[in-house]
């Protein structure tokens, strides 16, 4: 927002102009620059997603729920309105459906101000947060949010006397209802010469209204100088850590994949150890009738029951075998079959796949793991036509429920093992099912021991066995000078002769911060079915740091272009500042063999008077794997199967900015992130679950 005085010394409120056509490069940049953008943006969309929730973590997955969506709608997105206030409707929706009706505890100072707004009605709040908060103009909010102008206004009126009513200071609202509809044309300076003159003689015999206005002032004002907050650097740092991780999977999407991590038949016969079942196996039947070995084994431990629902359409048939649900996801077992050529056809999560009333019945805490084709698979090389897989979705609220899955789209699989994203490659139709799930229960055991890893202090607390996954929790010792953050990644874990691997599309589930400066967090494996032993063996793969290393370069001085300065053990060079129809800073380091950094964390500063509508950021950068071979980003046949640990490395970053005298002053680094490989083996006991 930007405020404007008036001769007689009065503040005015008046939204910052948005820009409507400079958003080219970010509606067609990959998931990383939509991250980038989400950066730039994040005070204010933190201060959104603050007057929704009080919980980090569900801040982190609004934030990460929206990137994605962003992402893969930003060819939707029509210039009717700026690439911002799309961006930020979109963000808005996505904190509606995520927080439900939770109740936000009560608050004082500026925390009370954003309770306040919290407890406004659904759309009171839309408009509040769009106009006031983000800033974008009554034009743009009412198209965005479907209404007319004088609707527009009606709910920003009724929103700020349900936010000066909740805080509970000054006059009750007495004026005029018939003036109320004008107070923000006439805070805005937008009324018409007669109109306002008869609104002023107006103002001048009722007290009441005059009141009511220097209320709707007074709100709008505390609402536009709500303090910059930035978003607490380590739910940034796991955000950041968790979408580049799903850029990962995609690039992977779109290749050939070798069989990862599936467990084999032999691993299904033996007794389980470290598991959650007790007896014999229920029966013989399964072993007969079901030709997946890994179903099979759930279905002969009760740990699912066989469903063959059959849905029919346009040609293709679908049948659910069966759905393993527990607290970590909830895993559906399908079968496709074309009944009229020989294709064959899986399910993407969100991609023509979906849960109807999906927060209703699923946990929004996670997000679906990723199970790429598995074309090479015996059951799958034996018909052409038929094509057996399994589809992640989020773990049930309660210990059970139904959920109605609607599949309104089916992706081609290439008889190499790649998807097929043409359009006219895919089947569509209609398929829907009713599953019935029942939670399966989980055995948590307690760990003994610690190590010291890269000189930090990490303990491991817990191993918890579920029918689809297991998850190791460990604590790392925080750093005391907080100049870093560590986070590990674990390559497998080995108990007896049992080997499983971390979940190779993302093996980050969760963390916490505790009190002492320490981190908890748990990784991600695949199932530790058939494993026997009191002792087991973790090998880390690398460490992930973000450090915190500022350094200021101001750019009045500079002469002349590039100009380089040190930093992170490195030369880096500004390239170029320069403004045309867009004022660009670009940054570059090409040297990457034993860099020590993988990328920068700055800010551009600008003139005080500076009026940015829209910015763009892109990039150059390489994959260096962990021998030091080098690998274009751009490149989408990179063996990401092959690579052990790569290493995303920026070597050029490039911003621009669009509008008026915006004048680059000064570059800021605050710090930087960086991948070190690791060897350590950890051997810890186990202790029997209580």
């Amino acid at each position: 927002m930007r405020k404007r005085q008036d001769t007689g010394g009065n503040t005015f409120m008046i939204p910052a102009k948005t820009d409507k056509v400079h958003v080219s490069n970010i509606s067609e940049s990959s998931l990383i620059e939509t991250l980038s953008w989400f950066d730039h943006h994040n005070q204010s969309l933190y201060y959104i997603a603050l007057c929704h929730f009080t919980d980090h973590q569900k801040i982190e997955e609004v934030f990460y729920q929206s990137i994605l969506k962003t992402d893969k709608e930003s060819s939707r997105f029509k210039r009717e309105t700026s690439y911002e206030g799309w961006v930020t409707a979109n963000f808005i929706h996505k904190c509606q459906e995520l927080a439900g009706g939770g109740i936000r505890e009560e608050t004082e100072g500026t925390e009370e101000l954003i309770a306040a707004i919290y407890q406004l009605k659904k759309q009171e709040k839309e408009a509040i947060l769009l106009t006031y908060v983000k800033g974008i103009p009554y034009d743009e909010t009412a198209a965005l949010l479907q209404l007319n102008i004088d609707q527009l206004k009606a709910l920003l009126a009724s929103g700020i006397q349900s936010i000066r009513e909740t805080i509970g200071e000054g006059p009750e609202f007495k004026g005029c209802q018939e003036f109320i509809p004008h107070y923000l044309t006439y805070l805005d300076r937008a009324m018409e010469r007669s109109e306002k003159i008869d609104f002023e003689i107006h103002l001048y015999h009722c007290q009441n209204c005059q009141e009511d206005l220097a209320t709707f002032q007074e709100v709008k004002l505390m609402l536009a100088d709500l303090p910059k907050k930035q978003m607490p650097a380590a739910i940034w740092r796991k955000l950041k850590e968790r979408v580049e991780e799903t850029e990962k999977q995609r690039q992977q999407k779109r290749k050939k994949r070798k069989r990862i991590g599936l467990i084999t038949a032999s691993v299904f016969t033996m007794l389980i150890a470290l598991g959650f079942i007790t007896g014999i196996f229920a029966s013989t039947y399964y072993a007969l009738s079901e030709d997946d070995p890994e179903l099979r084994y759930y279905l002969q431990g009760n740990l699912g029951e066989r469903l063959n629902l059959v849905a029919e359409d346009n040609g293709v048939k679908i049948t659910i075998k069966s759905a393993i649900a527990d607290e970590y996801q909830t895993l559906v077992y399908y079968e496709i079959e074309d009944l009229e050529e020989e294709h064959q056809y899986m399910m993407i999560y969100e991609d023509g796949v979906t849960v109807e009333d999906e927060f209703k019945s699923l946990s929004g805490m996670s997000y679906p793991r990723y199970y790429p084709p598995n074309i090479e698979s015996d059951l799958n090389q034996r018909e052409k036509n038929v094509y057996h897989g399994k589809l992640s979705l989020r773990p049930l609220v309660k210990d059970s429920g139904t959920i109605k899955l609607n599949i309104r789209n089916l992706q081609r699989v290439t008889k190499e093992g790649f998807i097929n994203y043409d359009y006219a490659e895919a089947a569509r139709g209609e398929w829907e099912f009713e599953l019935p799930l029942t939670k399966q229960p989980s055995t948590e055991f307690a760990l003994e021991g610690s190590a010291e890893i890269d000189g930090v202090e990490v303990t491991f607390n817990t191993l918890t066995s579920a029918p689809t996954s297991t998850v190791l929790q460990y604590t790392v010792e925080g750093d005391p000078t907080m100049q870093k953050m560590y986070t590990y990644m674990i390559d497998h874990l080995n108990v007896g002769e049992t080997v499983v691997k971390s979940d190779f599309y993302g093996s980050y589930y969760n963390s916490t911060h505790n009190n002492n400066g320490s981190i908890t967090t748990e990784s991600l494996f695949d199932p530790l079915l058939g494993a026997e032993g009191n002792e087991m063996s973790i090998q880390f793969g690398s460490v992930h740091l973000s450090v915190t290393d500022s350094l200021t370069i101001p750019l009045d001085s500079i002469q002349e272009y590039p100009y380089t300065f040190e930093y992170a053990d490195s030369t880096i060079s500004i390239d170029n500042v320069q403004s045309r129809d867009a004022t660009e800073i670009t940054l570059s380091n090409y040297e990457t063999a034993n860099r020590s950094y993988d990328s920068l964390q700055y800010n551009v500063v600008t003139e005080n008077d500076a009026e940015v509508t829209s910015m763009e950021m892109d990039g150059e950068g390489v994959i260096v794997d962990k021998n030091g071979k080098e690998y274009d980003i751009h490149n989408l046949s990179i063996p990401y199967e092959e690579l052990v640990y790569p290493r995303h490395i920026r070597t050029v970053e490039r911003t621009k900015y669009y509008g008026n005298n915006v004048t680059p002053t000064a570059i800021e680094l605050y710090g930087y992130d960086s991948t070190k490989y690791l060897d350590d083996v950890v051997k810890v006991k186990i202790n029997p679950a209580e």
